[in-house]
């Protein structure tokens, strides 16, 4: 490779930008910020910690919903507007999965329709099935979600005869050089062990790529192409352009091993 300078995915990088503020959560309307003294050691860095709720999330995604100039936060149930993040305004439902996460992961936002409004795109069970993305929808100036399956929240196979558990993890690039951001994820494989309790835990560890594809008029589709079907997902998954200036690479680490997927 001549460069192992792998990108970050795009929600990675958004929150990246809101460093002053450190989420953590607690069940309750979002606190004011508070100013709290760094770490032993940290060189007497401050940071503003604000604690916005506490609902056992796995995932979160940054960008402008509200078309304010200002970024918002979106995780589990509900999105926040910023710069304050003071109001909680629903996104969506989620049934509580276990006793320590919600049925959320590996979130990203994006235009995905073409509509000029940031979607929300995630997997629905990190441990189970399903995969989805949430329309936002206005409304006399009220913004509302509607979900849209990729993937069905169970074992049964979706419209393009593809079904897989344990989606934990997935990037948004572009991997076809259309200008579109399309989604790389895949089964991950034994998250719990070859024995665990997450269904479907030995079957093919496969990897896909989904083409992002707007039809016009609020519409939109993700296409799937097998990438391979012995590597799968871990908790991550990272691409950038590691020798091929028009496609980029996709690195994978789980049980399995590391692998990497160029073209």
């Amino acid at each position: 490779m001549k460069s192992r300078n792998f990108l970050l995915t795009a929600s990675a990088l958004l929150l990246a930008s809101l460093a002053p503020v450190f989420l953590t959560g607690a069940d309750a309307p979002p606190e004011k910020p508070k100013t709290t003294e760094a770490a032993k050691g940290s060189q007497g860095l401050k940071w503003r910690v604000q604690k916005l709720y506490e609902d056992n999330n796995e995932g979160c995604a940054v960008a402008d919903f509200n078309h304010d100039g200002h970024l918002d936060i979106s995780a589990a149930e509900y999105w926040y507007p910023g710069p304050d993040f003071t109001e909680r305004k629903p996104l969506r439902k989620l049934e509580k999965f276990g006793k320590d996460y919600l049925t959320t992961n590996a979130e990203h936002a994006y235009d995905v329709n073409g509509d000029g409004l940031n979607d929300v795109i995630c997997c629905l069970d990190p441990h189970g099935y399903g995969l989805t993305w949430y329309e936002q929808v206005r409304t006399n100036g009220d913004i509302t979600f509607i979900q849209h399956l990729i993937l069905n929240p169970d074992a049964t196979l979706n419209k393009d005869g593809i079904v897989f558990s344990q989606p934990h993890s997935m990037a948004l690039v572009d991997m076809d050089g259309d200008g579109l951001k399309d989604l790389v994820t895949g089964k991950r494989f034994w998250a719990h062990g070859k024995n665990g309790p997450d269904p479907d835990e030995n079957s093919a560890a496969v990897l896909y790529w989904f083409k992002l594809v707007r039809k016009g008029n609020g519409q939109a589709d993700f296409v799937p192409t097998l990438i391979d079907s012995d590597s799968g997902v871990g908790t991550q998954v990272m691409t950038g352009f590691a020798d091929n200036p028009k496609y980029p690479s996709i690195v994978v680490g789980n049980k399995k091993g590391v692998f990497v997927f160029q073209r």
